[in-house]
């Protein structure tokens, strides 16, 4: 019975047969975590009472990670999943990276008026970490064309027989 209650807490085979060869009961033991990773929270102290199943740690895995951008609402039209983003990641500077949108949040900020924009991001080298500023730029498919131009509504001129657009030329 003893056996089965520990084999509820994830210890494994080997530390159970320590234990029945140790022939006395132990006070202290390791348990280890069924997932690898970086520990980002820890629920209990040394001492404490631990109940059947009491969250001890929170452990996440870093090699892949979201960034998460602001994105302005009048911005959200020309921004669409899949578009590539570069940016750059304030602690590294000078140093590029680059991702696809993934996901596109259905609500604005009411305060800010930005729409959170995820980018997922592969980080086997682990030197992305929670909480860092970054700053990107979406590179969008829209007014790629070589005769398209993209301006507001507002600068186009309404003379009744044409529309015209003044550009200044270089």
């Amino acid at each position: 019975a003893a056996r089965s209650k520990l084999k509820l807490w994830d210890i494994s085979n080997q530390q159970l047969d320590e234990i029945e060869n140790r022939g006395e009961s132990l006070q202290l033991f390791q348990i280890l975590s069924p997932i690898s990773g970086t520990v980002s929270k820890r629920h209990v102290a040394n001492g404490d009472y631990v109940e059947a199943g009491t969250p001890l740690f929170t452990v996440i895995d870093l090699t892949s990670v979201w960034t998460m951008f602001e994105a302005y609402e009048s911005d959200l039209p020309w921004i669409k999943i899949g578009d590539s983003i570069l940016f750059e990641i304030q602690a590294y500077p000078g140093e590029n990276y680059a991702g696809k949108i993934v996901h596109i949040d259905p609500f604005i900020n009411p305060e800010t008026r930005t729409a959170q924009v995820r980018i997922a991001i592969d980080n086997k080298s682990k030197e992305l970490k929670p909480g860092m500023f970054a700053r990107g730029l979406v590179k969008s498919p829209a007014g790629e064309g070589p005769e398209e131009a993209l301006i507001p509504k507002s600068a186009v001129l309404w003379t009744g027989k044409r529309s015209l657009v003044y550009t200044k030329v270089p």
